[in-house]
């Protein structure tokens, strides 16, 4: 039953998915290197296709909805009219672009994929779970949210909630009533849309959050590979995102005290985000933020497909792989 109250909300993000892909295809077609030859795409077309799809079709129709139920603010249910209005005329020119892709037989299979690829966006996918609903889940009847995430998305999610059970239009900011939106506020109008739609509010701000964390890995690893030409250029570049690209937790077990068996002791009850640096407490300076601030990832994945697109325009992408040419210019 909550499967079946959850469908248009899967459809909404689905749709939108085919919708940024359709887009991109017509407006960024050299994007994710399909049309170049295969030594030279060093990854998988679908690793940018996939991510530039979620992300671009997801804020555009997120910003179709919110436009649309804003103008229907005086009705009875606004929220209610903008999804209805903005999936009908979405899915009539997708369905219109399909058929007459259909008639040119402008359909193509699905690309190869590659170990490293599925590797990163398996990790994704997993560790993104595992981060967001540690830090915000129901049980019951009961919201729990992490001890480092609850001073931000008990906010973030009344916001969110101010348009799921609400009518927050012309929109202001619960936490300064009086005045005009001063913040971010377009995620969780997607988070609240999705919760409109019958997904749970665990699921509707989790789902779109693991997505957005899994397009970043994935998208760091393709600016990787590119910029690099290897796609060992983009899991190392995967790998420092992962563990905070500082030698931080080095220093930190090296201050630990007793031999080696008891540092690893203490390492592994460490209550504490590990480093050095100012404000460590806050977890800014880590994985912690991906938690916290669920509209950062979606955000950050955006500014990663603009740094591809000038990769792709500036012609970085093209030449010798660089692993490969240091090590045939070194002297021998």
């Amino acid at each position: 039953m909550a499967l079946i109250r959850a469908l248009p909300a899967l459809f909404f993000l689905a749709l939108s998915t085919y919708a940024g892909a359709r887009l991109c295809r017509l407006f960024l077609p050299s994007l994710d290197g399909r049309h170049r030859a295969a030594a030279e795409q060093h990854v998988a077309p679908w690793v940018i296709a996939w991510p530039v799809a979620f992300l671009s079709g997801t804020l555009l129709l997120t910003w179709a909805t919110y436009l649309s139920a804003s103008a229907a603010r005086h009705t009875s249910s606004p929220m209610a009219v903008a999804n209805i209005v903005v999936m009908a005329v979405v899915s009539i020119l997708l369905a219109i672009d399909f058929a007459r892709r259909r008639k040119l037989s402008d359909i193509r299979p699905a690309e190869s994929r590659g170990r490293i690829d599925i590797a990163i966006a398996a990790t994704g996918v997993v560790l993104a779970t595992v981060i967001m609903f540690h830090t915000c889940r129901i049980e019951g009847d009961t919201l729990i949210l992490g001890r480092t995430a609850f001073g931000d998305l008990n906010i973030h999610l009344g916001m969110a909630r101010s348009f799921s059970f609400g009518q927050n239009f012309p929109t202001g900011y619960l936490a300064y009533a009086g005045s005009d939106i001063r913040y971010h506020f377009m995620f969780y109008f997607l988070v609240g849309n999705l919760e409109f739609l019958g997904l749970p509010l665990d699921w509707a701000i989790n789902l779109p959050s693991i997505l957005a964390f899994t397009s970043v890995l994935l998208l760091l690893h393709a600016v990787g590979s590119v910029v690099g030409r290897d796609a060992r250029v983009g899991a190392v570049t995967v790998a420092f995102f992962l563990m905070r690209s500082s030698p931080a937790a080095f220093a930190y077990f090296a201050r630990l005290p007793g031999d080696l068996g008891d540092k690893l002791h203490e390492l592994f009850l460490t209550r504490k985000f590990i480093g050095l640096t100012t404000h460590e407490t806050w977890g800014i300076w880590n994985l912690n933020t991906y938690a916290v601030e669920r509209h950062f990832g979606f955000a950050f994945g955006l500014v990663l497909i603009a740094l591809l697109f000038l990769v792709r325009l500036s012609g970085l992408d093209s030449g010798a792989p660089l692993l490969r040419h240091r090590r045939e210019s070194s002297p021998s």
